[in-house]
């Protein structure tokens, strides 16, 4: 089977520190089973803002894998912006003008949802070839412009909402299989087709790939002298309880950090157990840090590699996640909260929806209404280590059982083949 993958900005085997989300995940799975890969992707390293190599580039990375990478011209920096549309129109448009082209013919194409013009160019592709394909949703496209913005925004991306949506329906009308990250995101799909839930459509978690968990002996020593040099602490033997955060500083965690400020402030003046971790950037990276600036037990030491974020995790305490209550957040578990518990780590959430009915359903930690239940929370997991570490356990059982990237994305790929043989 030959296989191609569509998604802008995920990260390559070709990358530093490269680790695998929800497309290379897919792709290990399939090359795993023989098939032919090829992903199709943007020139710009969405998390470094850096051009891979300038250019329309085409590399054969192994003898089954193969990376058709997209070169727009745009360098955006803020994940919303007109640049951002830009490009990703004009990729859109490239991507199928070099697809239609391609001598070898794909035998079936799975499309990430964003964006609605890759869905679109792709049942056109799709169809060219009179082959099947499969739409798979991971954020909510257009709706979730249309609830948030307001005024004047909402008036001038009035127009391109609309044509997202008419891309959109057509991608979905066309599709052989829509799929999601949650029954939430795949029903978005549905109601865009204009038919009814089939045998045909799926939902597979984002899932996290554990290995990345596992350090050699030397990756040890560097990331234990690494927190050492950043923390000035000593993880093995110093009886810190590391509250940990690792993700993007975007708004919804900016609106949602009130009660962890709150919470840090209090445990400075009255305990000194704890010590908060927040790895990552972002747009709200600064407002952020001037939050939090001038908290001796609060440390923001940037960008992470996965390797460091690994160690951490391992001498963490609780992982927090503290996001606005937003709809499409409402309706996902995110890759943090899968890296999260892979590492048996409770999980403190001002989240409700469907993180907070897996953390109950599975009593793998607690969603907080307040600063006074975080606080609460924390002084319950310190003064009873027995629930803190039943909790631990049954995280990690939880996501060896189900959330695994060998679990999702075998079944992933059984869904890839079943439909190329049941729609070509």
């Amino acid at each position: 089977m030959n296989v191609w993958l569509v998604k802008l900005e995920e990260q390559l085997p070709l990358d530093e520190s490269y680790r695998p989300y929800r497309m290379g995940l897919l792709e290990d799975a399939l090359v795993k089973r023989g098939h032919q890969v090829t992903r199709w992707c943007s020139d710009l390293n969405h998390h470094t803002g850096e051009y891979r190599f300038g250019k329309d580039t085409s590399v054969d990375f192994a003898s089954n894998q193969r990376f058709e990478i997209l070169n727009s011209g745009f360098r955006y920096i803020k994940p919303v912006s007109p640049l951002r549309l830009l490009d990703n129109y004009y990729l859109a448009f490239k991507f199928k003008r070099r697809a239609l082209k391609s001598k070898l013919k794909p035998d079936l194409i799975v499309c990430a949802m964003p964006t609605p013009e890759l869905a679109r160019a792709t049942a056109d592709i799709a169809m060219h070839f009179k082959i099947p394909y499969i739409i798979d949703a991971r954020d909510y496209w257009p709706e979730i412009f249309d609830n948030e913005l307001s005024g004047l925004k909402r008036l001038l991306a009035s127009p391109v909402i609309y044509s997202m949506r008419k891309n959109l329906h057509y991608a979905c009308t066309n599709a052989s299989s829509l799929v999601g990250i949650t029954e939430f995101y795949r029903d978005h799909l549905i109601s865009y087709s204009g038919r009814s839930l089939s045998a045909n459509d799926g939902v597979f978690y984002l899932g996290f790939d554990a290995s990345l968990n596992q350090l050699s002996e030397s990756e040890i020593v560097d990331a234990k002298n690494y927190w050492k040099s950043v923390l000035n602490l000593d993880l093995d033997t110093e009886p810190k309880k590391i509250i940990y955060f690792a993700g993007r500083f975007n708004r919804t965690v900016f609106n949602a950090i009130e009660p962890v400020l709150k919470a840090a402030e209090y445990f400075n003046a009255n305990c000194s157990d704890y010590l908060f971790v927040l790895c990552g950037s972002g747009q709200f990276g600064n407002q952020i840090i001037e939050k939090l600036n001038g908290l001796d037990n609060v440390f923001l030491p940037g960008e992470i590699s996965s390797k460091n974020l690994s160690y951490l995790r391992k001498k963490s305490f609780v992982a927090l996640q503290p996001i606005e209550n937003r709809i499409d957040y409402l309706n996902s578990l995110s890759n943090k909260f899968f890296e999260n518990i892979s590492s048996g780590l409770p999980i403190l959430t001002s989240l409700k929806g469907i993180t907070q009915q897996v953390i109950e359903k599975e009593q793998i930690g607690f969603s907080y209404d307040n600063v006074d239940e975080l606080i609460e929370y924390l002084k319950m997991l310190t003064s009873n280590m027995m629930i803190r570490g039943e909790i631990s356990k049954r995280a990690s059982d939880v996501f060896v059982q189900s959330y695994s990237s060998e679990v999702v994305y075998e079944k992933f790929a059984d869904h890839c083949e079943m439909i190329c043989k049941n729609c070509s």
